[in-house]
């Protein structure tokens, strides 16, 4: 009896770590009025496995916003209405990391020069043009598919680009000893967590792709490995630029993932859509 109590206690602790950390993600990812979970040791480690579902959440939203607005809009005007409704959810909280990374990267500076310039808060030439081609190619490639279709492609590639970004998460590692980065990948000093993150975020990325591929099939394949391709081609610019990874160039591998995931699934809309383009 008091085996089996103890055991119902361990269970209903986890399941209580792993709520906090499902609302920590969700906090973190975006700007929906959420209660504070607080903080402890580990927590966005914990965390760090549902970002694809703070994706969803988001992306779904801004899919109903699409689908309204498609209603007395014509479809570029929904598209780009679904989008500022994405950004302003998530606080364009991976795009400002897409934009610090072309920033550094295209300084073409030492490394330390290149760290500072992904601390400062002004966007420069490089970081313009990328959020230009970023947002117009993701605006484009909504408006050439019917709402329908596009409003599952935005939950797709939200989620895919998330996933992406936990795939790189722990390579080549973190740039700075005291980042986000690092923090992410040492479980703030909470060792039993960060020796169980590599299988948790195997886990978290086996099931956004198996969702993926089971309700979109060649389609959610293809937009799972661009989205893969993404994040691995920014996860190499950090290494070479950076010496690593830091929390904007993880953003930047989520922004490059999404934003690729998006263009693969217009390409292969007639394999997942029950109406195709148009």
């Amino acid at each position: 009896m008091a085996h089996d109590t103890a055991s119902k206690g361990e269970t209903a602790g986890l399941r209580r770590k792993e709520g906090l950390a499902i609302l920590s993600a969700l906090q973190f990812a975006t700007r929906l009025p959420l209660p504070d979970p607080g903080w402890e040791a580990g927590r966005m480690t914990r965390a760090a496995p549902w970002l694809p579902l703070a994706g969803v959440i988001a992306g779904s939203i801004a899919a109903t916003v699409l689908l309204m607005a498609a209603l007395v809009l014509p479809m570029p005007v929904a598209a780009g209405l679904a989008l500022a409704s994405l950004l302003a959810l998530t606080g364009a909280l991976h795009e400002d990391g897409f934009a610090d990374l072309a920033d550094a990267a295209g300084a073409w500076a030492s490394r330390e020069r290149a760290l500072e310039i992904m601390r400062d808060s002004r966007n420069g030439t490089f970081a313009v043009l990328a959020l230009i081609l970023l947002i117009g190619l993701r605006w484009q490639a909504l408006a050439g598919l019917t709402p329908h279709a596009a409003s599952i492609a935005l939950i797709a590639a939200a989620a895919l680009g998330r996933m992406a970004m936990l795939a790189v998460m722990r390579h080549p590692g973190p740039a700075r000893a005291n980042g986000l980065a690092a923090g992410l990948l040492s479980a703030d000093g909470d060792e039993e967590i960060a020796r169980r993150l590599p299988r948790r975020l195997a886990l978290s990325i086996i099931v956004v792709v198996s969702a993926a591929v089971l309700l979109l099939g060649h389609g959610g394949v293809a937009a799972a490995l661009a989205a893969l391709v993404a994040a691995v081609a920014v996860a190499v610019i950090a290494h070479r630029r950076l010496g690593g990874h830091t929390g904007d160039s993880l953003g930047a591998a989520a922004a490059a993932g999404e934003t690729a995931a998006l263009l693969a699934l217009v390409v292969w809309s007639p394999s997942w859509s029950p109406v195709g383009p148009g």
